[in-house]
C-alpha cells in the first residue's frame, strides 16, 4: 500500500489569493476561509472513493499557531471529509513530524504532494518519494529551493490528476481496487 500525503496550503487550497498571505494567517479562521483548488479536491476525493484499498490518505500540513490547526481541521471536513490529518508547526521536518506522531519510518512507499520545494528535498532525504504542486504562484525557485522530479499540475482535470497521481505510485488504473 502507498501512503499519500498532502499538503494543504498551496495544494488543495489557495493560501497565495491573497497577497499579504503570510501576514493574515495569523487570523482566525484564515484557512477555513480558503478557496479549494476544486479539480484537485475532486481527484483526491475520486482516490478515496475507488483506491481506497491501494492507496491510504492523509493531510500532512504546516500551521503557525493551534488555533490554525483547528481552522485547518475544519477546511479539510468540509472540503474532503474525513480524511485523516498531521498537522505540525511552519518549518518543522514533516518526514520527522510523520515518525514523531505515528513512529513509521518514511520510504519510497511514502509519496508527498507539497508546493513547497523545501519540505520535498527534506522528505527525498529521509527516503520519501516527494511531488511537487505546480500552483499558479509557484516554480520560481526562490530561496535557491529548485526542484526536480515529479511534479503535478493545479489546472489539469481531475480525472487526470488521479491518473498522474495512479502513474507516480506505480498502480495500474485497472488494478483492484475499493467501492
Amino acid at each position: 500500500m502507498k501512503n499519500l500525503y498532502i499538503d494543504m496550503d498551496g495544494t488543495v487550497a489557495k493560501f497565495y489569493e491573497d497577497e499579504h498571505c503570510v501576514e493574515n494567517m495569523y487570523e482566525p479562521d484564515f484557512f477555513f476561509k480558503l478557496k479549494p483548488y476544486e479539480n484537485f479536491v475532486q481527484a483526491i476525493l475520486i482516490l478515496k472513493r475507488k483506491y481506497s484499498d491501494l492507496i491510504s490518505l492523509k493531510i500532512l500540513s504546516a500551521a503557525p499557531t493551534i488555533h490554525a490547526v483547528e481552522s485547518k481541521k475544519s477546511w479539510v471536513l468540509v472540503h474532503l471529509g474525513d480524511l485523516p490529518g498531521i498537522y505540525c508547526l511552519v518549518g518543522a521536518d514533516k518526514a520527522a513530524v510523520v515518525y514523531q506522531e505515528t513512529g513509521h519510518v518514511i520510504n519510497q512507499d511514502d509519496v508527498l504532494i507539497d508546493d513547497y520545494s523545501k519540505n520535498l528535498i527534506e522528505w527525498r532525504e529521509a527516503g520519501g518519494h516527494p511531488v511537487k504542486f505546480r500552483n499558479e504562484f509557484n516554480g520560481q525557485g526562490l530561496n535557491n529551493y529548485n526542484f526536480v522530479g515529479d511534479k503535478l499540475y493545479y489546472d489539469r482535470s481531475p480525472e487526470q490528476l488521479v491518473m498522474d497521481i495512479l502513474d507516480i505510485c506505480g498502480i495500474e488504473p485497472g488494478e483492484r481496487h475499493g467501492r
